[in-house]
C-alpha cells in the first residue's frame, strides 16, 4: 500500500526531470539578461515623457505631430497637455509612486512557468528588496506585461476629475503599447513612443530634423514649379 501511495503521490506532483530544471534555469537566465538590458529604465522613460508635455505646455500645442499639420491630416488629440512644468512633474511622481507600489496579482511559486511568469517574479523580488525601486530596474518590456493590471490599480488611485492626470497615465500607456515589440526598423512618421522609449532618443531628434529638412526641401520643389509654370503661362499669352 505504502508504494502505491508513493507512485499515486508522484503522478499528482511530479518530480521534474534533470533536463526540465535545466531548461526552466536556463530560460529564467535568459529573461534576467534580456530584463537587465532593457534600457531606458521605466524611470528614465517617465521622466522623458514628462519632459515631452511640458515642452508641449511651452510650445502651446497638444501634440508633436500638430507640427506637421500641412502633411499629416490624422490629428493627434487625446494627447496631454499640462498648465506648466511642475504640472508635468506632479503627473510624473504619482505615476511612479503607483509603479513602485504595484503588486503584480498573477501568483507564482517557486519555478515559474512561462515568460510572463518569471516576469512578475522578478518584478515582485524587486518590490521585496530594501534597497531597489521596480522603476529604475526594470524597463519597457516588463512594464508591458504588467500593464493591464497596473493600469487598473493606477485608476482606483486616480480622481476622475483630475483631468490632467487622467490624460497623462492614459497617454503613457498609448505610447507604450505603441512602442514595436519587434522590429527595429526606425519609425517612417514621427512618433513619440519612440521620443520615450528609444534607447537612444537623439537618433529620433535626428531623423525628425531629417524628415522636415525634406519636407521643406519638397515644398520649395514645388513652389519653384508653380512659379515656372505661372510664367511660361505668361509667356504664351503675351505671344
Amino acid at each position: 500500500s505504502n508504494s502505491n501511495s508513493n507512485s499515486n503521490s508522484n503522478a499528482t506532483n511530479p518530480v521534474p526531470a534533470d533536463n526540465e530544471v535545466l531548461s526552466r534555469e536556463s530560460r529564467a537566465d535568459r529573461v534576467a539578461q534580456v530584463l537587465a538590458q532593457d534600457r531606458p529604465t521605466i524611470d528614465g522613460a517617465v521622466k522623458a515623457f514628462m519632459s515631452l508635455v511640458g515642452a508641449r505646455s511651452l510650445a502651446g500645442t497638444s501634440t508633436s505631430a500638430s507640427l506637421d499639420k500641412e502633411e499629416n491630416e490624422l490629428e493627434i488629440t487625446d494627447t496631454c497637455v499640462v498648465r506648466d512644468n511642475g504640472d508635468a512633474l506632479r503627473c510624473a511622481r504619482f505615476l511612479l509612486k503607483a509603479i513602485n507600489e504595484y503588486e503584480p496579482l498573477t501568483v507564482v511559486d517557486q519555478s515559474p512557468r512561462n515568460e510572463h511568469e518569471l516576469i512578475v517574479h522578478v518584478w515582485k523580488s524587486i518590490r521585496a528588496s530594501d534597497d531597489q525601486r521596480v522603476s529604475r530596474v526594470l524597463g519597457r518590456i516588463a512594464l508591458r506585461h504588467v500593464w493591464p493590471g497596473l493600469e487598473g490599480f493606477i485608476m482606483d488611485r486616480m480622481s476622475q476629475d483630475d483631468h490632467t492626470l487622467n490624460m497623462f497615465v492614459a497617454e503613457f500607456g498609448t505610447l507604450l503599447l505603441a512602442f514595436p515589440t519587434q522590429s527595429h526598423a526606425p519609425p517612417k512618421e514621427d512618433s513619440d513612443a519612440h521620443l520615450i522609449w528609444e534607447p537612444n532618443p537623439g537618433a529620433e531628434l535626428e531623423r525628425r530634423r531629417h524628415r522636415r529638412t525634406q519636407r521643406a526641401q519638397r515644398a520649395q520643389s514645388a513652389q519653384r514649379r508653380i512659379v515656372s509654370t505661372i510664367l511660361e503661362g505668361s509667356e504664351s499669352i503675351q505671344e
